[in-house]
């Protein structure tokens, strides 16, 4: 318990002695800076032609030695500024840009007036500035009663601002009738109602400020308000016209696309189909019945085409073993009959006129083929007349369009983050909108394709071989075992490869490999019956050399089938990798797979102000 007490009164005070940091750091900060404004009055006098002329005094304790000052005034909410004159106790500066003492230059831009002035070196003093300018085109009116709205000190500010006075005189004839202090400050009306001053009730910490505001009469200044007043009276209107832009797009644009899909986009019903189908519904080639199905033609297709074209006899596949290295050669046998435009395409492809390549030969190479391979792909289809139009194209369309959304919402909220400043703040609606829009969009262009009767009819029956291809046990072994050569392309357009080749196992492990597949067979395996370490064991080949025994031989063609499963999924993902591979410098990102409102900011002035 005494433990737990000492704790407890450690956390007390370390409480406590963080709190007083957090009180006294402020005003380190500010006297570490060097400088402190012991006073910083301000004078605003109010024009009967509507313009405000402005004198700001500032008193500076300099710890250290300086030599210049600076002042910014935005032009937000008026409609001009200009400099009068800059003097202090000893002098009145000249406007010259040579950076000489008792001198100042001002600079404008669109955000602003900056004044920066210079003055004899200034070590451990007192120094009192006057800087002196008219504003114009601040004064907002209203038929209730005109408004000044104002910050008369700098918003930013390093330094301490210790008192603080703004007095404001109004013009002839105008009392004040409501006045308003947002920040650290009171305010109170004086000589009858034409005077009203405003004071600080603490010390200001460095880039803290207040704002005024002031109403009197309307009718004693000219009536026409100024422009930005016009403008920013319509903002709630704007921003209410945005806000029910935002939702329309939000909800609209989704809702367009839900529509167009359903019109356009969704395939024709086709009736009951089986469940499932044990043969294939057509003599159409995999890659086709892979795009037919999901309506791009990928990878998965072109490896399908790959031993498809091998087990029609027109290329041979063989694994070949250089150490560690392991690679795949394909060789053409010149049984090129009846081929497809696509095949032809994929077959020019590969070998390039040679007649036999290695996959690590097409290593950064073959990529630049493969828009060719797809479109021809895509061409079959759309001339099988499965789609109703090229799928590439029409989802490309839909893409191009959802790009053009996603690009509208980036410009949006870019003019968003700009305008909302100036409290056109439903710009952020409209940029939410177009993003929802282009994300619907997005989401569904690739269903956009349209398959017609046929194609949809065709799909339904090919998804239902599909499903018969998981299930193969169901099927007598003898009738199994007839179609599994046939049925592997498919299985690898389905993306059900390796499940295929385990029931291929299971059903017919017996059965050798195709011939047009050679798997690497070790041919000295330890565990080799009749196996002795540092002699070779008699094993099956092509040439009949070596007698083994039934036995023997048995295990071989389990091993075969075995090196066959094995070594054909290496290779498609050999060349999966191989066929997309680019070089590093093509390499990119991805892969192909009163107004004037209540409470709060709504006046001019402010800026920066500082020392150095």
């Amino acid at each position: 318990m005494k433990r737990i007490g000492k704790w407890i009164r450690w956390g007390i005070v370390l409480g406590l002695g963080l709190s007083v940091w957090g009180s006294f750091a402020p005003a380190l900060h500010a006297q570490s800076s060097g400088a402190v404004a012991e006073r910083f009055d301000v004078e605003i006098q109010v024009r009967p032609d509507g313009t405000m002329e402005v004198a700001e005094h500032q008193t500076i304790r300099f710890n250290g030695t300086f030599r210049r000052g600076f002042r910014e005034i935005p032009l937000r909410r008026t409609e001009g500024i200009t400099i009068l004159d800059l003097r202090d106790d000893e002098a009145t500066y000249r406007r010259e840009p040579s950076g000489q003492p008792f001198t100042y230059e001002v600079e404008e831009s669109r955000e602003g007036i900056t004044v920066r002035w210079f003055f004899p070196p200034t070590t451990n003093a007192v120094r009192t500035f006057h800087l002196r300018y008219q504003v114009r085109g601040a004064i907002r009116r209203y038929p209730e009663g005109d408004q000044l709205w104002w910050n008369p000190l700098p918003a930013e500010h390093a330094y301490e601002i210790r008192r603080s006075t703004v007095t404001v005189v109004l013009p002839p004839g105008a009392l004040a009738q409501r006045i308003a202090a947002y920040g650290p400050a009171d305010g109170e009306i004086l000589e009858g109602g034409r005077t009203v001053r405003f004071q600080v009730r603490r010390p200001l910490q460095p880039d803290e400020s207040f704002e005024i505001r002031i109403q009197f009469p309307h009718g004693i200044l000219p009536p026409e308000p100024p422009a930005w007043q016009v403008q920013e009276d319509r903002l709630p209107l704007y921003n209410l016209g945005l806000l029910a832009l935002g939702l329309l797009l939000l909800v609209g644009g989704p809702a367009l696309a839900l529509a167009l899909w359903a019109a356009r986009g969704r395939d024709p019903d086709v009736g009951v189909v089986p469940d499932q189908l044990a043969e294939p519904p057509s003599t159409d080639p995999p890659a086709m019945v892979g795009v037919l199905l999901d309506e791009r033609a990928d990878l998965r297709d072109i490896l399908a085409t790959v031993v498809d074209l091998a087990r029609r006899g027109v290329l041979t596949i063989e694994e070949i073993r250089e150490g560690f290295r392991r690679d795949f050669i394909l060789r053409r046998t010149g049984q090129e009959n009846d081929l497809r435009p696509f095949e032809a395409v994929l077959l020019r492809a590969l070998f390039n006129g040679s007649p036999a390549r290695r996959l690590g030969e097409l290593r950064y190479r073959f990529f630049r083929r493969l828009p060719e391979i797809e479109a021809a792909l895509y061409r079959a289809v759309a001339q099988a007349g499965w789609f109703a139009g090229r799928p590439d194209r029409v989802r490309g369309r839909y893409q191009l369009l959802a790009f053009a959304f996603g690009g509208l919402a980036v410009l949006a909220g870019i003019a968003a983050g700009n305008w909302s400043g100036e409290g056109l703040w439903g710009m952020w609606a409209v940029a939410v909108g177009l993003g929802g829009t282009a994300l619907a969009w997005f989401l569904i262009a690739p269903h956009m394709p349209r398959k017609t009767r046929k194609g949809a009819e065709l799909a339904a029956r090919w998804r239902a071989f599909a499903r018969g291809l998981r299930r193969l046990q169901q099927l007598a072994p003898d009738e199994a075992r007839a179609r599994l050569e046939a049925y592997l392309p498919y299985a690898i357009a389905f993306g059900m490869e390796r499940r295929f080749l385990r029931q291929w196992q299971e059903l017919a492990p017996d059965l050798p490999p195709p011939p047009w597949y050679r798997p690497w067979i070790d041919p000295h395996p330890a565990s080799a019956p009749g196996r002795v370490p540092g002699h070779a064991a008699p094993v099956p080949s092509p040439g009949g050399l070596g007698v083994p025994s039934l036995d023997d031989a048995a295990t071989a063609l389990t091993g075969g089938l075995n090196a066959f499963a094995e070594s054909l999924t290496g290779m498609l993902n050999t060349a999966a990798d191989t066929f997309v591979s680019r070089p590093p410098s093509d390499r990119g990102g991805g892969g192909r797979w009163s107004g004037g409102g209540g409470f709060g900011g709504g006046g001019g002035g402010g800026g920066r102000s500082g020392f150095g």
